[in-house]
């Protein structure tokens, strides 16, 4: 499967895809395919670090997470990361029933 396939087959397609003529001695037709719909939703997602923090069982203090180091390097922002993309497969799925 082609990088194009994967994203029109499992990503939902592209976001905002464009074309374009270019001029000049080089002039022909310019595709940008954008980014992929799930990566659009992704990063769309109304998901806050503090909802992550209680779905990675962090808590949902902040300042006393940073001031006694209680996570790891990374982890709330994995974890903000994943429930993003959860969010996005999941409209994703429900574009599909449509």
């Amino acid at each position: 499967m082609s990088a194009l396939d994967h994203v029109w087959k499992r990503a939902g397609g592209f976001a905002f895809p464009s074309e374009y003529e270019t001029g000049g001695p080089d002039s022909g037709t310019v595709t940008h395919h954008g980014m992929s719909m799930r990566d659009y939703l992704a990063a769309k997602a109304p998901i806050s670090l503090f909802d992550a923090m209680q779905a990675a069982g962090l808590g949902c203090d902040l300042k006393y997470q940073l001031q006694h180091q209680t996570m790891g390097d990374g982890d709330l922002f994995k974890a903000h990361s994943a429930l993003c993309y959860q969010w996005a497969d999941a409209m994703l799925a429900e574009r599909e029933k449509q």
